[in-house]
């Protein structure tokens, strides 16, 4: 089966689509399916999307995008079916859904994995706000043959508008790339409290700052924040890494202790539509987790055997320093998480349910 992917960053730049889509490729292309991946955006493009400014340069790398997805109409003869990852377009109407639906007749799969109908936007991208249309997602989902939705909560979104929708949870490769971290990793000569992630969620992180800044006055430990952007502020522990994906798992891998915080707000529905992926990356390396009880982060999380989940501030500090009192504790709770990706969140336990999803009966 052939498959044209529409999917929105450069190959191995998105973290949605390498963990959502990428991932399964090479499992899925030895048992007869192949994926031909068409970024929206051009590397150049990927470089200016969350700078500030340049206006005229994103309207221009914008309009280049569209008119490839455009001419990737006159293509779509030699495609059996078309996999759309998070949007066709990142402004407009969803024109060219519309066209594949009820021009072409041609089925599509659309796969998410945030709660993409709200408005969320970088500061740096406001100018384009008011042109995204997050309206268009119901549509994106009534118009699919199929919907693949990152958690329950987002799965419930869809059912709205489309039955035929699955809940396929954002996984890691643990037989390649997402391995059990190696023995001198675990050594630090201080304890390392880490978080990952992109400037977008930097502000949950730094929700916790004024913790680590009482917690250092009491005790000896690092905190490693990896990301595209640094934070905002910083203290005495504070160690910033930009992300780098060719040393995406070396650095985690330095990591004791994995925080997943967000809006402790059942109104954030923001925040309900995430998907754990920070924690999934954590245990899968043997990492425990600490993560706000939001969302998905209790299915992952069972409390007290692989992390443990925090309601409100005085909750993170308490674990945060319980771990620092006693780290050795901590380690059997990686073992625990390793064991609970592999089993529900690893590429091997979800390849059928992906592989489904192109099934056109």
């Amino acid at each position: 089966m052939k498959i044209l992917a529409l999917v929105p960053y450069p190959i191995e730049k998105g973290p949605s689509q390498r963990f959502r889509l990428e991932v399964f490729i090479p499992y899925a292309e030895k048992n007869g399916f192949h994926f031909d991946l068409q970024p929206f955006y051009s590397d150049e493009a990927y470089s200016l999307l969350y700078k500030k400014g340049k206006f005229f340069q994103k309207i221009f790398h914008i309009s280049q995008g569209a008119l490839r997805r455009f001419f990737l109409l006159w293509s779509l003869a030699k495609y059996d079916m078309v996999y759309i990852q998070r949007e066709v377009s990142p402004l407009g109407p969803p024109i060219l859904a519309w066209i594949l639906k009820f021009i072409l007749r041609k089925p599509y799969v659309f796969d998410f994995d945030d709660a993409i109908w709200l408005p969320n936007y970088s500061s740096n991208n406001a100018s384009f706000h008011k042109l995204k249309m997050y309206g268009k997602t119901k549509y994106l989902i009534k118009w699919a043959h199929v919907c693949s939705a990152g958690n329950d909560f987002l799965r419930n979104y869809a059912l709205q508008f489309n039955a035929n929708t699955v809940m396929l949870p954002t996984v890691v490769d643990t037989d390649a790339y997402h391995k059990e971290r190696s023995v001198d990793k675990i050594e630090n000569p201080l304890p390392v409290i880490g978080w990952t992630g992109s400037h977008s969620t930097m502000k949950y992180v730094e929700q916790l700052f004024p913790v680590f800044k009482e917690l250092e006055e009491k005790y000896e430990f690092q905190v490693l924040i990896i990301s595209n952007r640094p934070p905002a502020e910083s203290f005495r522990s504070l160690k910033y890494l930009p992300w780098n994906k060719a040393r995406e798992i070396d650095d985690l891998e330095v990591i004791d202790l994995g925080l997943m915080p967000l809006e402790d707000s059942e109104q954030d529905a923001f925040a309900q539509g995430k998907c754990g992926f920070k924690i999934i990356q954590y245990l899968s390396l043997g990492i425990p987790a600490l993560a706000s009880d939001v969302g998905v982060n209790h299915l992952i999380i069972e409390h007290g055997i692989n992390g443990f989940l925090c309601r409100n501030i005085e909750d993170w500090k308490l674990d945060i320093e319980s771990f620092l009192q006693t780290p050795e504790r901590f380690h059997e709770m990686g073992i625990a998480g390793r064991r609970k990706i592999l089993n529900e969140y690893s590429v091997r336990a979800n390849l059928d349910i992906f592989q489904s999803l192109f099934n056109r009966t």
